[in-house]
Parts: C-alpha cells; sequence; structure tokens
C-alpha cells in the first residue's frame, strides 16, 4: 500500500534526474523507491539481530539499548521522495525505541512527546549517573517504567537554516523562511497536512 498523503507530481527541486527517476516520477516507479526503502528497513532489523544475538552469546545481558534517528523520510508526502525543506510529520516524527531497562513496561507504544534530547539524561538515568544542570532533555526511565504524565506538552525542532516547529498532540507551528511557508496544521484533522490554515 501508498503511504497515507502520497501524491504526485514529485517536485522538480526534490531529486535529480536518475536517482529513482524521479524527473519522470510515476506510480511504478515510486512503488519501486519503497520497495527499496522496505528493503533497507529488514537489512536494519536483520543487522540489529545479529547485534542482540552477539550480545547475548557473550553474556552481555544487561543493555540499554536505544534506536533513533535524525530525520525521518517524505516517502511521497505531497509528492517529495528525497530532499525537501518543509517539515512535514514523515520528515519529523522518528523511531525511538528503548529497551533494556530494568522494570520497563514491554511492548508499550507510547504517545507521549519526546525529543532527541531526552536520549542522553534516559541513559545516564539508567546507569545511575547524575543528570548535569541545565541538560535541555528530560530523562523518560519515568515514562519507560509506567504510564504516566507526559513530560512535556509540547515539543520543540529547529530545522536549518532557521525553520523553527512546535507541536502538541493535536496542532503543529512552523516559523519559516523565505522557502518554507509559515504554517499551522490540524494533525488530529489532517494528519497528512494538506491544509495549512495559518
Amino acid at each position: 500500500a501508498l503511504p497515507g498523503g502520497w501524491g504526485l507530481p514529485v517536485p522538480d527541486s526534490d531529486v535529480e534526474c536518475g536517482l529513482f527517476a524521479a524527473c519522470k516520477m510515476t506510480e511504478t516507479r515510486f512503488r519501486r523507491v519503497l520497495a527499496h526503502y522496505y528493503a533497507s528497513v529488514t537489512h536494519l532489523d536483520h543487522q540489529i539481530g545479529r547485534l542482540l544475538a552477539t550480545l547475548t552469546g557473550r553474556g552481555f545481558t544487561k543493555n540499554l539499548l536505544v534506536y533513533c534517528a535524525d530525520h525521518g523520510d517524505y516517502m511521497g508526502q505531497h509528492g517529495l521522495v528525497a530532499t525537501g525543506k518543509q517539515p512535514y510529520e514523515t520528515l519529523l516524527r522518528v523511531p525511538l525505541l528503548i529497551a533494556g531497562l530494568a522494570r520497563q513496561r514491554r511492548a508499550a507504544a507510547d504517545p507521549a512527546l519526546a525529543q532527541l534530547t531526552d536520549v542522553m539524561p534516559t541513559a545516564l538515568e539508567a546507569a545511575g549517573l547524575p543528570i548535569p544542570a541545565g541538560v535541555q532533555g528530560a530523562s523518560l526511565v519515568p515514562q519507560l517504567r509506567r504510564a504516566r504524565q507526559p513530560l512535556r506538552d509540547y515539543a520543540f525542532c529547529e530545522l536549518a537554516p532557521g525553520v523553527r516547529v512546535v507541536k502538541n498532540q493535536r496542532y503543529k507551528l512552523v516559523e519559516g523562511t523565505a522557502d518554507v511557508p509559515n504554517g499551522l496544521y490540524d494533525l488530529v484533522n489532517d494528519p497528512h497536512e494538506w491544509h495549512n490554515v495559518y
């Protein structure tokens, strides 16, 4: 199935001609792009499995594993495939999986807003080390052990150069630049961000 929010045409500025023939993108070609993407995810899953098996085989069973990314991929949202400047959710909502914490809830997806700045204080608390004053993030350890009130009401990010985003569970506000328009999106009623109500 094609991702929600997928659409044609791909803007000419998205990728150079030749990379998946983006300048002549069709649904069939995009499905090939998607197949390559899913293949890379499967390959990565396999390699993580090998890493875990190696650790277990060598007796290392008390590990805190954190898997995250610095950005997502457009995967066809609004016709974008490889690059772009629009801070759509497909670019901003990245994987953050944490496993191995003592007394952690298992197989629990948590809708609480987290930021990548939370990874370092989470690792420090899990290791029993103090979190330095002035750290921007917050430890996710309490959230990982039991569902509770979210750490924050709003999450922030900044995309270079000068595009800033603040969001809560429902709305996303974008402070743009000359290349990226200001934006306000209702992520509950418009999850694919078709209607900028700024």
